[in-house]
């Protein structure tokens, strides 16, 4: 495979992948509803809680073949309850699907895929909630 097309079409690929699988988990659907509210860019008059898709960064991790790239990734969590305990406990069935994740790639294998960090906030306004899931994933090109 050329570099142009691994480099260009892993990042869409991996994401479409990440969304579908998460979507269908059902663990994940027991408390985002089926289909699981997950979106990958905001949502006009949303549901609560939801989870988007927040940030997609990649770079090359070998810079000598450009075979493998490290993504970093970022889900957002929106809740409108007012407890940092309803935001974790999502954030762990969040993070438990991503460890039982599976995905199969065209243009990729996955070397590793690891949640970096959880994390529950409270915005200033005090009325809502916020967490966000960090994943780093190492991918490979195929032969």
């Amino acid at each position: 495979m050329r570099d142009a097309t691994f480099l260009t079409q892993s990042g869409p690929e991996l994401a479409h992948a990440l969304l579908i699988a998460l979507r269908a988990d059902t663990e994940v659907q027991a408390v985002l509803g089926h289909p699981a509210r997950i979106f990958d860019a905001e949502t006009s008059a949303p549901a609560f809680p939801y989870v988007r898709l927040h940030q997609h960064d990649s770079q090359t991790a070998d810079r000598v073949a450009r075979r493998r790239l490290e993504h970093t990734i970022q889900f957002a969590i929106v809740s409108r309850q007012t407890s940092l305990e309803s935001t974790k406990t999502l954030l762990g069935v969040l993070r438990a699907a991503v460890e039982r994740l599976s995905l199969t790639l065209t243009t990729q294998n996955i070397v590793q895929l690891a949640v970096r960090v959880d994390e529950a906030r409270r915005p200033g306004n005090g009325k809502s909630q916020r967490g966000l899931l960090h994943l780093r994933i190492l991918t490979e090109a195929k032969a």
